[in-house]
C-alpha cells in the first residue's frame, strides 16, 4: 500500500524576464 500523497501542481515554465523595447 502507498501512502496518499498530496496532488502537486504541475511545473510551471520558467518565467523569462520581458525586455524592453
Amino acid at each position: 500500500r502507498q501512502p496518499l500523497r498530496e496532488p502537486r501542481p504541475p511545473p510551471s515554465p520558467p518565467l523569462q524576464p520581458q525586455s524592453p523595447p
